[in-house]
């Protein structure tokens, strides 16, 4: 179960709000992929390695965000 800081951690990564609707999550989600994905950094290695890990926090808050269930707790 996420404690209220965790989640407020996720609304946070993503960039929105706590009463933000699904649609708007799923979203910025998309947004922050297209934004940070790998293949815009091929020219540094190192900022790509950032960005990957970046996506990983995105998968994982979109997860947790995208179903009611764990959003809820």
């Amino acid at each position: 179960m996420l404690t209220e800081s965790a989640a407020q951690n996720h609304y946070a990564l993503l960039g929105v709000a706590s009463d933000a609707s699904p649609t708007d999550i799923q979203r910025r989600y998309r947004f922050l992929v297209m934004a940070f994905h790998p293949d815009r950094f091929v020219l540094d290695p190192e900022l790509a390695q950032e960005a990957e890990q970046l996506l990983a926090q995105f998968a994982e808050a979109n997860e947790t965000l995208a179903d009611p269930v764990r959003r809820a707790a």
